[in-house]
């Protein structure tokens, strides 16, 4: 294209040169610079200083600007005019701190809307909302900010409110360093809402950081949303919220990770849920979060979807205190729980009610007052390598560490017993399955430690595969142990017979690297277990205990 032309900033066109233009007009489009540049500030020979960069000037000095000036200089010549607040501040648009400000919220969403790529922002105080701002449609590239959660608060009324609200094809929408608290928790207030119009035409990139929701009955809910990042958010309640709470809903979204999240709920009793996970959800990821309190701390159901939440992961999770599930998984697929902790759920920690194929692995349940983790429906689940100790806590013996009741389902490498704490309540079995179990596999397990047994099994089905570990200990004071010699002790395993795979370990000190531990059944119900110093020092082991585990062949 022909060399733009201009005299001053202002004729100067943003996109040239463009990419299309010739290398060779590269040196025309540099003196062109100068030539404007010049022209805009005549007779500019020394630093131009100015003394508040937030004043602007009404009238100017005699004498041309190229004479320098000091601050003190410069600030008596000129008479400042303070600006006013620069775009987006909410300050900007009319609002004052003691009144509503929903308006002035209205019009610096509008003003973004309009731009694009711009933010607002939410300055140091305390910003009423006592009528809902506007719903922003297609709001794209805008960025709504605070000041810190700890100055920045959006305080809805004692109405039924929604703080902001976005939908349709939202995009590249980043929210940060807000507060959003509710007057009254009972009322049925919303932070964030970000609705996209469909599965095929979603709101996409919603990031929500670093941000609080006091007393806010729907802290952020989210539908129809493909990627999205919650992650340093916080939620309380100091009251008792409404029964339809639902901390962090998401619905029929893909590509949501939420992380380094708490939910805390005081000593009332509550019906909310903390995470809801809902419908035709796909690749959630759910990373630190810690919930405490709520009826279900995390749940994932399917309401009106086809198949219900797929690939919702939860990784190093917790829940303390819910009235009812620490984790309740219904329908849906391939969902599951890694190194998540439940503790003191009203009815069980972690209840796979529904679906297929969800998991536990690595995960610890404790103190529910029913099973600790409960396989209830659904099929082909898995319990992989996780703790379920202490449960039973509403009437002792009466239920057990873990529960199946559906088929197909893996319990493997897993520990279910009474540890560690002194409490009155025991459970029943380590294992318990249900009568029409079909296909459940039990392998290398510890079921020890439980008031009425290890294990019961009330199925007939033949393709059931109970491998169960049998454990045993005893007390053992090794003699002195010569180079190349070993001592021999006993250790009674009841149901041990000739063939079976023996593990075991010493607790006890003095254990060299030098001495080898290995054991074997000699008889029925009995392990000879073998200390063998290969070493060429003598080993003296102190006192300590054997223990055994038993796999049958």
């Amino acid at each position: 294209m022909a060399l733009e032309t201009g005299d001053y900033i202002a004729d100067l066109v943003r996109g040239n040169p463009t990419g299309t233009d010739s290398k060779a007009q590269g040196d025309d489009h540099l003196r062109l610079v100068k030539k404007v540049l010049q022209q805009s500030f005549p007779n500019v020979t020394a630093p131009v200083i100015f003394a508040n960069m937030l004043t602007t000037t009404s009238a100017v000095p005699a004498g041309n600007i190229s004479t320098p000036q000091t601050a003190a200089e410069l600030a008596a010549s000129v008479t400042p005019t303070v600006l006013t607040w620069l775009p987006g501040d909410i300050r900007r648009y009319g609002a004052v701190g003691a009144v509503d400000c929903a308006a002035a919220l209205n019009a610096a969403l509008r003003q973004v809307a309009q731009v694009g790529g711009s933010a607002v922002r939410i300055p140091a105080g305390t910003w009423p909302l006592l009528t809902s701002p506007a719903v922003v449609a297609a709001l794209t590239d805008a960025t709504i900010f605070g000041d810190g959660a700890d100055r920045s608060v959006l305080q809805l009324g004692a109405t039924s409110l929604s703080a902001l609200r976005f939908t349709g094809a939202t995009a590249r929408l980043r929210i940060g360093g807000i507060s959003f608290r509710s007057l009254t928790p009972f009322v049925a207030s919303v932070g964030i809402s970000v609705t996209g119009t469909s599965a095929v035409i979603p709101a996409r990139d919603i990031t929500i950081e670093d941000c609080t929701f006091p007393d806010m009955v729907n802290s952020v809910l989210l539908t129809f949303v493909e990627g999205a990042a919650l992650s340093r958010c916080r939620s309380r309640y100091t009251a008792p919220p409404a029964a339809a709470a639902t901390c962090y809903q998401v619905d029929n979204c893909r590509s949501v990770v939420m992380s380094s999240s708490g939910i805390n709920v005081n000593t009332f009793p509550n019906t909310g849920n903390g995470v809801s996970i809902l419908d035709d959800c796909e690749d959630i990821t759910l990373l630190a979060v810690s919930v405490r309190g709520m009826a279900n701390a995390f749940q994932t159901q399917n309401v009106a979807g086809v198949v219900g939440p797929q690939r919702v992961r939860l990784n190093t999770c917790s829940s303390a205190g819910a009235t009812a599930r620490g984790y309740h998984l219904q329908n849906g697929r391939d969902c599951s729980l890694s190194n998540c902790a439940a503790l003191d759920a009203g009815v069980s920690g972690i209840v796979i009610a529904s679906g297929v194929g969800h998991l536990a692995v690595g995960c610890k349940v404790a103190r529910s007052q029913q099973a600790g983790i409960d396989v209830a429906g659904g099929s082909d689940h898995g319990v992989i390598g996780s703790d379920a100790t202490n449960n039973s806590q509403a009437t002792s013996a009466l239920h057990a560490g873990i529960r199946v009741n559906t088929p197909g389902v893996r319990v493997v490498g897993c520990r279910s017993g009474d540890y560690a704490e002194t409490l009155t309540n025991k459970q029943s079995y380590g294992l318990a399955i249900t009568s029409g179990v079909d296909r459940a596999v039990v392998e290398g397990c510890d079921f020890t430690g439980n008031a009425t047994g290890e294990y019961q099994n009330l199925s007939t089905s033949v393709n059931n595969r109970i491998e169960q570990c049998l454990i045993g200990t005893a007390v053992y004071d090794p003699p002195l142990l010569n180079p190349n010699s070993g001592a021999t002790t006993t250790v009674a395993v009841v149901g041990a017979k000739a063939g079976d795979r023996v593990e075991c370990a010493w607790s006890g000190p003095g254990l060299r690297q030098s001495v080898e531990l290995y054991g074997w059944v000699d008889s029925a119900d009995v392990v000879s277990v073998r200390f063998f110093n290969g070493g060429s020092g003598v080993a003296d082991l102190f006192s300590g205990t054997v223990k055994v585990r038993v796999r049958p062949a």
